[in-house]
């Protein structure tokens, strides 16, 4: 008589317990449904006091905020792309098609076919830019980090463009201590970098001069800046600047938008 009572007991005690133990479960396979659905943004959020329990929740919740990174990069580069790529290719056809309108002479064939490979080095340019904007994931990139000098670093660059600075007659200088060192990814930094001093040189005019400079901060960061003594930026696009895209009317500079959203994305 004893064990038909306490059968029953049992049988509902190893039920509540398992029922707590599948919760955890349920909820995963529940918000990970609801993801692959579209809904990007969901997370698994009940409450698991078990530790290891929580950590599995939190590694699951991890994926799901990396794959949905992905997602928005791949949608960004999309939307880039095609509204970046629609104008040289339009300039493209039309260049053909005008070309073949007609009989035209050597020269004019030459002239067409000359325009017709600006518009492609433009498009491959384009397609560079957003490719490495499109592939700068966080979690990868930290990965790489090692030691990088920055002296080394801020001296190449310099060095690289000192020719062209000297040809527009801009004056072009570093200074940086010596053995000065930053954990980074080496060849992005120098990008960065690279962008920043295309830039200057871009907007500094003929009797200018930019300077690159490197320092630690009170905080023990290093920073670099580079300043040049060109017009500047007008007030209302200095919080614009580094989306991609955005650049000032009338700037003489030729460009694609590109180069500063990609120095705020590495730096980020």
């Amino acid at each position: 008589g004893v064990d038909a009572l306490i059968l029953p007991l049992v049988m509902l005690i190893s039920w509540v317990i398992s029922g707590r133990m599948l919760q955890p479960l349920h909820a995963v396979a529940s918000t990970a449904r609801r993801v692959s659905a579209g809904q990007l943004q969901e997370r698994i959020t009940t409450p698991f006091p078990d530790d290891e329990m929580a950590a599995l929740v939190q590694t699951v919740n991890q994926a799901f905020d990396k794959y949905h990174a992905v997602l928005r990069r791949l949608e960004q580069f999309t939307s880039d792309a095609s509204h970046q790529l629609r104008t040289p290719l339009a300039a493209l056809r039309m260049l053909g098609e005008v070309s073949l309108q007609k009989n035209r002479t050597p020269e004019e064939y030459r002239e067409t076919l000359g325009g017709m490979l600006e518009e492609v080095g433009r498009l491959g340019e384009i397609v560079d830019k957003l490719l490495l904007l499109a592939r700068l994931e966080p979690a990868q990139v930290r990965e790489r980090f090692q030691p990088v000098d920055v002296n080394a670093l801020v001296a190449e660059t310099v060095e690289s463009f000192a020719l062209l600075a000297t040809d527009r007659g801009v004056r072009l200088t570093a200074e940086c201590p010596p053995e000065l060192r930053v954990n980074g990814d080496g060849n992005l930094l120098r990008q960065a970098l690279s962008n920043l001093v295309n830039n200057a040189l871009g907007h500094t005019p003929a009797g200018g001069s930019i300077s690159v400079q490197a320092r630690v901060t009170p905080e023990r960061a290093v920073e670099i800046a580079v300043r040049d003594t060109g017009p500047g930026v007008p007030p209302d696009y200095r919080d614009r600047i580094f989306e991609r895209f955005v650049r000032v009317p009338g700037s003489p500079v030729p460009g694609t938008g590109l180069g500063l959203a990609i120095v705020h994305d590495i730096l980020h």
